[in-house]
């Protein structure tokens, strides 16, 4: 994979469920994250996320961290990327 492998997820919410999440999500939005789940940081745009996670999690943890970051509320897209460049 060009840039090494995975070091973020990006989520991508549905705008108007986004903001008819507010009360869930926003306290969520904070870096660090205070879901853990391996997450280390939250970058907030909009109804999009860049989550961050530990260098060190194993494929279940990373999957486990994809798992939780699906099952928030309006969420449409959670997808890998390599690099902070990248997942902007």
């Amino acid at each position: 994979m060009l840039g090494g492998p995975p070091t973020a997820f990006v989520v991508t919410f549905d705008e108007q469920g986004y903001l008819d999440a507010h009360g869930v999500l926003h306290p969520l939005e904070f870096d660090p994250a205070p879901f853990d789940h391996g997450a280390n940081g939250v970058s907030v745009s909009r109804a999009k996320w860049v989550v961050d996670f530990r260098e060190d999690l194993s494929p279940q943890e990373r999957g486990s961290l994809e798992s939780y970051l699906r099952g928030l509320p309006a969420v449409t897209s959670v997808r890998p990327c390599n690099t902070r460049r990248v997942c902007k």
